[in-house]
C-alpha cells in the first residue's frame, strides 16, 4: 500500500494512493481499513501533506558506508534531532533563513513507526515498522562543520527543514532500492540503500530504549551524499518504490 495523508474541505484523513486516486481510510495508524461507503477522490482535488503527523524526526549520521571512505564505522548511531516544527509536506517550501549562507540537501529514506516503541527488542522491532518514505534532512550548511557539537541539533532544526513523503510504502524492501537526490534537475547523488550501515529493526529497537517512538514519527537512515542548496532552487528525493518528494527552496520573507 502507498499511505497518504490529504486535506479535503478543511478536513485532513489518511488515504490509499492507486494511480490518480485515494481510497479514503479510517482507524489506528498500524490499522487502517477503508471508509465504509466511502468512493476514490481525485489525488488532482487534495492537498498532499507529509504521510504522518509525526511529533519527531530522528536522523542518522553517518548512515551509508559509502560516506566514510577508509574510515571505520561509528561504534553506534549518531542521532541528530528534528521537532515537529521542522516537518514539511510535499511540495511545500523549505524556507532559507536569512542568518545563513546556504543549506544541504540530504535525501534519504526513511523509516516511518506504526504503533508505540518503547524499549522493545531488536526480534520484536519489525511489528512497529509502517512502512518506508523519502526524506529531506535539510541541514544548515556552514553549521555542518559543528559535527559532534551542540551545534548539530541547530543545523538541523529550522523550520521546514524535514520534508518527507509524498507516501508511505508498506511493503517495500528498503535494503536495495535506487534512490537519486536532483536540484533543478540535475542529478546530484545517485546510489543504492544497499549500503545502510544500520539495519532498520537495529534502529528501532535502539532508539526505542532511548526514547519513545509514537506512531508516526520518522527515523531518517543517512544520506549517500550531500550538496548545497539556495533559494530559488527546486530539490527532488526520488527513491524507488516509494515516489518522489519535490519541494522548492525560498527565501524567508
Amino acid at each position: 500500500m502507498k499511505l497518504v495523508r490529504f486535506a479535503q474541505a478543511d478536513r485532513v484523513q489518511y488515504g490509499s494512493l492507486q494511480g490518480d486516486q485515494i481510497q479514503p481510510l479510517e482507524g489506528e495508524l498500524h490499522a487502517l481499513k477503508p471508509v465504509a461507503g466511502a468512493g476514490p477522490i481525485a489525488l488532482g482535488s487534495v492537498k498532499l501533506l507529509s504521510p504522518t503527523a509525526a511529533s519527531k524526526v530522528i536522523a542518522i549520521g553517518p548512515g551509508r558506508r559509502r560516506v566514510l571512505g577508509k574510515a571505520a564505522p561509528p561504534e553506534r548511531p549518531t542521532l541528530f534531532f528534528k521537532p515537529s516544527t521542522a516537518v514539511n509536506n510535499p511540495g511545500d517550501p523549505i524556507i532559507f533563513p536569512p542568518e545563513l549562507d546556504y543549506l544541504n540537501h540530504e535525501g534519504e529514506i526513511g523509516i516511518v513507526i506504526g504503533r508505540l516503541a518503547r524499549r522493545v527488542r531488536r526480534e520484536e522491532a519489525a511489528a512497529h515498522i509502517l512502512g518506508y518514505t523519502c526524506v529531506n534532512d535539510v541541514t544548515a550548511g556552514e553549521l555542518r562543520k559543528t559535527m559532534g557539537t551542540p551545534m548539530m541539533f541547530h543545523a538541523k532544526a529550522f523550520d521546514t527543514f524535514a520534508p518527507f513523503g509524498p507516501v508511505v510504502a508498506t511493503d517495500v524492501d528498503p535494503n536495495n532500492l535506487d534512490t537519486e537526490c536532483r536540484v533543478n534537475g540535475e542529478v546530484r547523488v545517485k546510489a543504492r540503500t544497499d549500503d545502510l550501515l544500520y539495519a532498520p529493526d537495529l534502529l528501532v529497537s535502539w532508539i526505542s530504549h532511548i526514547m519513545t517512538l509514537l506512531p508516526g514519527d520518522v527515523i531518517s537512515t543517512g544520506a549517500p551524499g550531500v550538496g548545497p542548496l539556495r533559494a530559488g532552487d527546486v530539490v527532488e528525493v526520488e527513491i524507488e518504490g516509494i515516489g518522489c518528494l519535490r519541494n522548492p527552496v525560498i527565501a524567508d520573507s
